[in-house]
This record gives structure tokens, sequence and C-alpha cells, in this order.
């Protein structure tokens, strides 16, 4: 299936943030940021994301004229806008008059007027101001044919604690949000997060405040309680905008995915978009590993609302101010990121900013144009250059990708990590998943990424690793998919806790048991230069020229109803199962108790992946080259894409591909540096 959001659009989408009100003393770099849009063929733009302060300039007397006039320009010149509801960041003005709006701090201090996301979320003041802006701007707008859709807010999540609010309002909400989750029973609570060890029971709802670390539960049910209101605050936005419009919105996505729910945000919004900015700073196996990390957060997204394409709403044409050292990305690296986030379901490729503003705190950031100074450079002869690779690309546009693989990646997983005290930190549960990850991208597949609560109904083969963590409904559903045909492994420090990371009942595993057909008695935590000896009993590791061995973790495990396919041949512990299969129905579940370095866990997924009847779909990638597809009724568009600098021959899957440049047939390539290959073959 395919689905084309935008009717009035018939390209991909070239453009950037676009922050006019910055330069309204200006009027020649206004005129001129219209030619230079032409000329580079920027066909979109993000405007108005922090213009409060522009558009209502003091309580109640809104100016549009300036953006009424940047519209209507934008509009003739052929560029589509996405209007935004600038709640970001509030006016000083409101802030003033009105101190509540502002966020208040862990020490309870209120936050001085700055930043952004600086707002508290439950303020009644700020949801009246900010539903009024909205709503002027969507009463305005609504008819505009130039406003394509609405950008909503800005990075919903800020980072780290920014977004948090600890006033007492907001803590009076949580604490009615906690007598929902545990139906208004203060002992269900006390026993759900186990609150008599250190003499920590609540006796009344108004003792209970964030912050205090011992009691793990209260910190996770935190931030699922910050992740639903920050869900509430963008159905109050969305709602100002259905009064008069019902044109598509989006919020961007954006860092780890680990500061929001967005699998609860994604049901809210028309189509999804994100702000990638992969790290390129580093020495060239640093940044391939952050470019196969930015992968799994690209397919994150896509996997958020498969039957659409998502858009890249920012990114850096040069580098970001953040970086350090600030390197600048080599040539061809810029458009090789820019295609690789079309080869994962984009149908856009925008930056921020167009123009970098002369001051504040992000001047230095990398933009199309910095600041008033030339229009003919290094980046925006590449900007141009993309324009052109994406225009012969249109023919993608709507295409959507689809999988038979997926791994888990559950953000309130991480959440409970980052709360959690012994065991695997919320750090090496990330580095894990995108160890696996990897290793399947190496073997040319395409890969899902999501949660433990979606939808498993699509896939052949899920991987769950560490899966510390188990939400309700979660063990019985993949229980149904083995059943029914699917393959599912997991790892290691999986099922330890429930949802409120009260340790699972019965031990280790808890109803994972069943499923895998063993039981789990303790995990053996090795030193970095350690290694524990493997016999495997069967090819499940693959090449057994040199001696096997596993790392980092070792899990003493039991045979219940599983079949052991690897022991452990060194430590005290040698002759216990080390890698177990457990038929079930039509499927098989596996578990990895022992940690693999990388070329023993690639060997171990294509031995599963063969036994999950999933062959076909299996390649050896060559180091630093990555595949991924686009499908549109009866074509399949493959993408190969080198991340590194330097040449390298890649096979394509066995099929009938053409080259998508030239029609020719093509079973194999040879990839310049940091080169992206398209090919197409009809179903």
């Amino acid at each position: 299936m395919s689905l084309h959001i935008f009717p009035t659009v018939k390209d991909l989408l070239l453009g950037g943030d676009y922050n006019p009100d910055q330069w309204l003393h200006r009027t020649d770099i206004l005129d001129q940021d219209i030619d230079v849009m032409q000329s580079l063929g920027v066909n979109a733009v993000s405007l108005g994301i922090f213009a409060w302060s522009t558009l209502e300039p003091e309580e109640g007397r809104f100016e549009f004229d300036w953006l009424d006039e940047r519209i209507d320009k934008l509009g003739k010149a052929g560029v589509h806008v996405f209007l935004a509801t600038p709640t970001a960041a509030r006016p000083m003005w409101l802030a003033c008059k009105y101190p509540e709006v502002c966020l208040t701090l862990k020490d309870n201090s209120r936050e001085y007027p700055k930043n952004r996301h600086n707002f508290c979320w439950t303020s009644l003041v700020y949801r009246e101001k900010t539903a009024r802006i909205i709503d002027q701007i969507a009463h305005r707008y609504a008819n505009c044919e130039t406003v394509i859709g609405w950008h909503i807010n800005n990075e919903y999540g800020g980072y780290t604690d920014w977004a948090r609010c600890y006033c007492d309002r907001c803590i009076a909400s949580f604490q009615s949000w906690l007598k929902q989750r545990y139906n208004n029973d203060l002992e269900e609570l006390n026993q759900a997060w186990w609150t008599h060890f250190w003499s920590h029971t609540y006796q009344n709802w108004d003792q209970i405040r964030p912050g205090d670390h011992s009691i793990e539960a209260l910190g996770l049910n935190w931030y699922r309680y910050n992740a639903d209101i920050m869900c509430n605050f963008l159905k109050h936005e969305i709602a100002s905008i259905r009064t008069h419009c019902s044109k598509p919105v989006t919020t961007n996505m954006h860092g780890h995915l680990q500061l929001a729910d967005y699998v609860k945000l994604a049901p809210e919004l028309d189509f999804l978009s994100y702000d990638s900015y992969p790290r390129t700073y580093g020495k060239p196996d640093e940044e391939l590993h952050n470019l196969y990390q930015e992968s799994l957060f690209l397919n994150a997204i896509r996997s958020l609302k498969k039957d659409r394409p998502w858009y890249l709403i920012e990114s850096c044409p040069s580098v970001p101010q953040y970086f350090h050292p600030q390197r600048l990305k080599r040539p061809g690296t810029h458009e090789m990121h820019s295609l690789r986030a079309i080869a994962h379901g984009s149908d856009s490729v925008m930056y921020f900013q167009f123009r970098a503003g002369r001051g504040s705190i992000e001047k230095h950031h990398g933009a199309i144009l910095i600041q008033d100074g030339p229009t003919d450079t290094r980046v925006t002869r590449e900007v141009r250059s993309l324009r052109q690779r994406l225009s012969n690309l249109n023919k993608i546009l709507g295409s959507t990708c689809k999988t038979k693989v997926a791994i888990i990646f559950d953000t309130e997983s991480i959440w409970g990590l980052e709360n959690n005290h012994g065991g695997p930190t919320a750090d090496q549960y990330n580095e894990i998943i995108l160890k696996h990850y990897r290793a399947l991208l190496e073997l040319g597949l395409d890969v899902d990424v999501i949660d433990q609560t979606a939808d498993f109904t699509d896939y052949q083969f899920i991987t769950a690793p560490v899966a510390y963590m188990l939400q309700p409904n979660f063990v019985e559903r993949i229980k149904s998919f083995v059943k029914h045909g699917g393959h599912f492994t997991t790892t290691y420090w999986s099922g330890i806790t429930n949802d409120d990371l009260l340790c699972s009942p019965g031990g280790r595993l808890g109803d994972l048991r069943d499923l895998l057909g063993i039981s789990s008695e303790e995990v053996d935590c090795l030193r970095e230069d350690e290694r524990v000896k493997l016999e495997d009993s069967g090819d499940w590791l693959g090449d057994h020229s040199e001696s096997l061995s596993g790392q980092q973790y070792c899990e003493l495990i039991h045979l219940n109803a599983a079949e052991q396919l690897a022991i452990y041949a060194s430590e005290f512990y040698a002759g216990r199962p080390s890698l177990t299969r457990n038929q079930l129905g039509q499927g098989a579940a596996y578990y990895q108790a022992i940690g693999l370095p990388r070329d023993l866990l690639r060997n171990w997924y294509r031995s599963l992946l063969q036994r999950a009847g999933l062959v076909e779909f299996i390649t050896n990638m060559p180091h630093g080259v990555m595949m991924t597809q686009r499908h549109k009724q009866n074509k399949t568009y493959l993408f190969v894409i080198n991340m590194l600098g330097s040449t390298t021959q890649c096979d394509l899957p066995r099929d009938n591909w053409t080259s998508f440049a030239d029609n020719s047939p093509a079973q194999s390539t040879c990839l310049r540096p940091y080169d992206v290959q398209i090919f197409v073959k009809s179903q």
C-alpha cells in the first residue's frame, strides 16, 4: 500500500525551517530568500515555529501582516508551507505577567523566562493563551492553499529533564494520574512499588512526590505521567486547529526517541516527522556506528505508521554547532545522509534552518545560508545537486517500507532501566539493541523497530534483546505469534520485572519461562577482557575454524521443554546450555543466554532467519554498506548505501533487479565513496 498525504505535492520535498521573523528589519534579505529558494529548488518550509513574540508582541495585539506577505510570496514561488503553532517557547510578556506558565524546577524554584521547552504543561493560563494564538493562526490560514499542513510545537519532550515541570499543580496532576492507574487504591500502589522497604509506605496520595530515587517505580511512573501530559497537550493544540482546519498535522520527533512516548503521540498525528542529526565527527568506525544508530531511529519512526511515508523535517547540510569538534561533512556525505532518510521511508529532506541567524544560541548551527553571507557556497551547491537527485526520484513519492523482520526497542523499558538499580543500564540496553539491529542489517535485511505493544501480525521473525521489563499481555501476544508460525528470540536479562519494576513472580524470565522452555538462576557479568568458550551442537554459529567464545554476559539457565543448541565450554558453568530452542505450535522461541561478538551474533541470526523461512532475504553485506527497500503498487525500490569513504563491490539480493538510473539489469554494483544507488523490480 502507498499513501500520498498531500494531494497538491508532486515532488519529494526539499527545504527547512524558515524564520523570517528574525530578519524583518532586512527587506533585502527577505527578497533574497525567495530568489535563493527558487534557484536551489526548495519547495517546502516550516514557518513560524518560534515566532510567538512577533505574532503577538503584547497580549491581545496580533500582527500578521509580515506572515501574510511571506506566505503569499512563498506560494507564488511554488514553496509549500508547514505552518507552525509557536508554542514551544512562550513570549517574555507572558512569562512576566503570568508566572504560573513558567516551568518549575526540581528544587521547587520557578524557571526564569529563558531557553525553550520552558512552560508548565498543566497551566490553565498557558493552555488558554496557546489556544488563543493557535485559534488566530488557524482561522486566518485555514483555507490558504500554500499551507499544506501543520507543524505542532517543536520537539516535544525537550532534552534530559528540560520539559518536566515540578510545580504543585503538576504534582497534584501526577497524584490524580496515579489514582487512576492504581484504581484509587493506595495499598495497591504500595504493593506494586514495594514501598514497605526502608519504611517508605504511603499513607495518603499527597505524600507522593517525584524525586525519591530509591523507589524505582516512582521515577518510572513520573516519566509515564509526563509522557501522557505531553500527549494531552498535543491534543489540546490539535483541537484548536481542528476548529477551523482539517489539514494534516505533525510534530517533529527527535533525539533517541526516549524523551516522549511517541507510540502514544503517533496516533494523534496525520503524518510523522523526525529531526535527524547523526554524529559525524568521529573516526570512521565511530561514524559508522552512529549511522547504524540513526538508521535504527529512522526505522522506529517509519514503523509507527507503516501505511504512509514519514518526513525528515530537520537535518543539517553542514555541521550542527553542538558537535565537538565541528568537523565538516566530507564531500558526498550530505547527499548520502539525505538519501539514506529517503531510503528509510521519508518523502522529504528538510533542514534546520534555511538561513542561520546572526545572534543567539544557534547562530553557528549549519544551515543552507549562513546569516547574510554569500549565497554561492559549497553547501548551497550541494543542496542544489541534491535537488536534482531528488527530482529524479519522484516515482517513489508516497511509497512505503515493509518487512517480515522486527526488533523490539521499547521506550518504557529504557525509562525503567533509567530508574532501575543493578542489572543493565539504559545505555547498555541501547548499545545491545543497536548491536543486534546492526547484525540484522549486515545480513542485508530491512528491519522494523517496534515496541512491546505493537501489532506482530505482519512479521515472521521478531527479536527482543534484553526484554528486561515485560509490558502487560506482551508474553501472551508473543506466544500466540509463535504458535501461529512466528519465530521469536530474546536474550539474557529478559523477563526480570513487570511494568512497575517488580521482580517477576517465580523467578527470572517470569512468564517467558513457558514460552522459552527454560528457567534461569543468575547472570554472570564478565570483565571486558574475559571470554567464555562455547561448543556449538550444530551449525548455529557458523564457521568453527576458530574456537567459539562469548563475552559480557553469561546467564545460568536450565532446560525444561527446550533443546540446547550450544553449551558453555569453560568456567564453573561449563556444560550448561547457552543457546536454546523451544518448538511451540507452528513456530519456535530461541534464547541467547550469552553475549556474542559481532561475527557470531551475525551467524546466529543467519541460522535463525534461515529456519524462519527468510533465506531469500539474506545477503552478505560488505563492511559499511546497508540496503533498504520501498514499495509502491507493483514496484520495489532497493537502495544500496555505502556509508564509508572507500569504494566497494556489493552483490544484490537474488532477484530480477534493474538500475533505476538506466534500466540495465543488475546482479551486483560498484559503490563509490558515500554512494547511494537505487534498483527496481516489478512484483
